[in-house]
């Protein structure tokens, strides 16, 4: 595989926001020019022109996550789900087919563990990934930790109703959050 393919990493890659991203990472960049990454205009079928951004030759994804089981899994329905998609293209004969498939066979898939809550574990999966990877050319930072215990209910309401798009998307009016909580390193 080529030195200059795109390394990315995403962290909480077994579930959620993070397999979802994942997924679309793998459909857009073994296309040409996938049709949802196109301003709507010019998101006609047929008038697609190829784009200098995506990964022509392969990519390596690297999954960090916590949970090994729950990575295996996600890995594997991933594979699955850009194999149909790149068998569809083949029943659809598509023009970038033979684009799609040099991308299959460059891909690699990694799994990582990486445990957030604990500052040694991710120290490790750090050195990891710089002896393993000789660079990184994105990081989507997806997993995250915060020993939340509850929701402040009233001001919940508040900052619904006074700013609702800040209410769903941030929180961070309305959440409790532990205090003090010391990691098991200390």
């Amino acid at each position: 595989m080529s030195s200059s393919h795109p390394i990315i990493i995403v962290t909480g890659a077994n579930g959620g926001v993070g397999y979802g991203i994942c997924q679309r990472l793998l459909i857009n960049l073994c296309e040409d020019t996938a049709e949802d990454s196109l301003p709507q205009s010019l998101a006609t079928p047929g008038d697609r022109i190829p784009c200098e951004f995506t990964a022509s030759k392969g990519l390596t994804l690297i999954m960090a996550c916590r949970s090994a089981e729950r990575a295996v899994t996600a890995k594997e329905n991933l594979l699955k789900h850009l194999d149909e998609h790149i068998s569809k293209q083949k029943n659809n004969q598509s023009a970038s087919i033979n684009r799609m498939l040099e991308f299959r066979r460059n891909l690699k898939v990694d799994l990582l563990s990486l445990d957030l809550a604990n500052t040694t574990k991710t120290f490790e999966f750090c050195e990891e990934v710089t002896h393993r990877y000789p660079y990184v050319s994105h990081a989507i930072f997806n997993a995250g930790y915060a020993p939340w215990i509850g929701i402040n209910w009233p001001r919940a309401v508040l900052a619904v109703i006074t700013d609702y798009m800040e209410a769903v998307t941030n929180g961070e009016t309305f959440r409790t959050q532990k205090v003090g909580i010391t990691s098991k390193e200390g």
